[in-house]
């Protein structure tokens, strides 16, 4: 299995998520802790006692955002850029690109190995936000009854999937 880099320069939506504690499920055999059962045991195999499941805090946190409904409300004319190592950017994150023709007509985005020279000016990047604020506007109200908060900014995403 490969690993492609996406390297992303220009307008997202930058969304702030209210974090949500993961729990993770730890089993156990109810008559003793060390006998060793799955997740999918009824029964220790040890002595027959019952399984027991307990849900236990990560120090991790994750999204309180359903992906999969929002998508269906902004109607997929925006995606979220994900990582395959998690989160990637800033903390409790999210980043939204355009996934449909936004009037933006330079390239944003350089493949493997591509090369590529271009000047980004102030006007450039103050132009691109515009149009994408206008572009969007229906898109990113949804976006705000979802997230903490929600600003049209102008960057660099680099991240791997």
């Amino acid at each position: 299995m490969g690993v492609d880099q996406s390297f992303y320069f220009g307008p997202y939506v930058e969304c702030v998520y209210v974090p949500v504690p993961v729990t993770d499920t730890a089993y156990h055999c109810a008559q003793d802790v060390k006998h060793p059962v799955s997740s999918g045991d009824k029964f220790c195999r040890s002595c027959g006692a019952g399984v027991k499941a307990k849900h236990v805090k990560t120090d991790k946190v994750t999204s309180n955002v359903d992906w999969e409904t929002l998508r269906e409300e902004i109607d997929e004319k925006l995606y979220e850029a994900n990582s395959m190592g998690g989160q990637f950017g800033a903390p409790n994150t999210d980043y939204w690109l355009s996934n449909v023709r936004d009037g933006i007509t330079r390239s944003m985005r350089l493949g493997k190995y591509e090369e590529d020279a271009q000047e980004i000016t102030a006007e450039i990047i103050q132009s691109e936000i515009a149009t994408v604020e206008k572009f969007f506007a229906k898109e990113i109200e949804v976006l705000r009854k979802h997230y903490k908060s929600v600003r049209v900014a102008w960057g660099i995403l680099s991240y791997c999937h």
